[in-house]
């Protein structure tokens, strides 16, 4: 376990959704996630279209990347609705 990995646990980079920018979005998290591996952090992929937001608890997440574009990603709206499905995980936007 790297020293990135025990600091933020496991972290899931939500990516794609169901905006018009959604394929940005899955390349922009792509590398977002590429990078945190590389690093040595625990992280997968996960997509708010193909997979429920409540998924996240049973994943274990706790900490998650909004790498989302376009209208509802990053907003405080977006950001509520993932801590009432998530228990309060920490969100990160860049």
């Amino acid at each position: 376990m790297t020293q990135l990995n025990t600091q933020f646990g496991k972290v899931a980079v939500l990516l794609g959704g169901n905006s018009a920018e959604r394929e940005v979005s899955l390349k922009s998290g792509q590398a977002v996630l590429n990078a945190l591996q590389n690093a040595g952090v625990d992280a997968i992929a996960f997509d708010p279209k193909e997979q429920p937001l409540w998924q996240l608890k049973e994943l274990a997440i706790e900490r998650v990347f909004i790498a989302l574009h376009g209208r509802g990603g990053k907003t405080v709206p977006f950001k509520a609705h993932l801590n009432l499905w998530a228990s309060l995980i920490p969100a990160v936007t860049y």
